[in-house]
């Protein structure tokens, strides 16, 4: 799904007020170089919780329910990454970000950690 430029504006002053960076062109585990957008900040179940409220209380539900089926979150140091796997960010201007696949095998899914071993 690629974002408007509203829903686009709406994230970007979601993360503005929360002291949260927005990654417009990331790249995940096991996306193999698709790009999605995602939020970077210290608690990715607050970001993503913040955004879904910040969405709906904007009568964007709809989004909010599509984002809430394709989110995921890495740790990237200190911070993490909370990005949505098939929400498209407006690609003019847009940033890059890489990630590899963690050692552990360590995925997670929304507010639920799966383990995926390895073979």
């Amino acid at each position: 799904m690629k974002l408007t430029q509203e829903q686009q504006d709406i994230i970007t002053e979601f993360a503005e007020d929360n002291d949260i960076k927005v990654y417009e062109q990331y790249s995940g585990r096991g996306m193999y170089g698709s790009k999605c957008f995602g939020l970077v900040g210290d608690d990715p179940v607050k970001m993503a919780m913040g955004l879904a409220v910040r969405l709906a209380c904007d009568d964007n539900m709809e989004l909010a329910n599509r984002l809430s089926d394709c989110v995921r979150y890495d740790n990237m140091g200190l911070d993490s990454i909370v990005y949505f796997t098939r929400a498209e960010w407006n690609e003019e201007d847009a940033e890059e970000v890489d990630t590899d696949e963690d050692e552990d095998g360590k995925e997670n899914i929304g507010n639920l950690e799966t383990v995926v071993e390895k073979k």
